[in-house]
């Protein structure tokens, strides 16, 4: 593409990033991130949710905490979608109450949980074997949303 004189756009860049994430290749798709960035291009939300989504199916979910913080750090609001790629990769792996931290967060930069975070929590919670948890857990949900 650059060799025949186009450019790549924002949106190229993240449908290859995309692409790379969810083949299991986020090293490259980093790689991709950099040459956007040097290319003059500004990662946006969608880039960022992207390897975000890639660091959860590597189980690299400390590496994608950081990565939400660097966001706003490069002031790009992670958004409904972002929190629920961490949140889900969380609840996969029953760690519950990291979701639940998530949710708060996002409440705190003034967006609600959707029915996709509902139903993600649902989900993790069918598998729970401790009703009370369940119990609070669902409170704690509705009571903040």
């Amino acid at each position: 593409m650059v060799n025949q004189g186009i450019s790549p756009t924002v949106v190229t860049f993240n449908a290859l990033i995309d692409s790379l994430c969810k083949h299991g290749v986020t090293c490259e798709a980093e790689k991709l991130v950099s040459l956007m960035e040097k290319s003059g291009r500004k990662p946006d939300v969608i880039t960022y949710t992207s390897l975000l989504h890639g660091y959860v199916l590597e189980g690299r979910l400390d590496e994608a905490i950081v990565l939400l913080d660097t966001m706003a750090e490069k002031g790009i609001e992670p958004d409904q979608h972002s929190y629920s790629v961490l949140i889900n990769g969380y609840c996969k792996i029953g760690r519950l109450n990291e979701a639940l931290r998530l949710v708060e967060k996002m409440r705190n930069q003034g967006l609600k949980p959707d029915d996709v975070i509902f139903d993600i929590f649902l989900n993790a919670l069918s598998n729970c074997k401790n009703p009370d948890e369940v119990k609070k857990i669902i409170s704690e949900m509705r009571d903040g949303r």
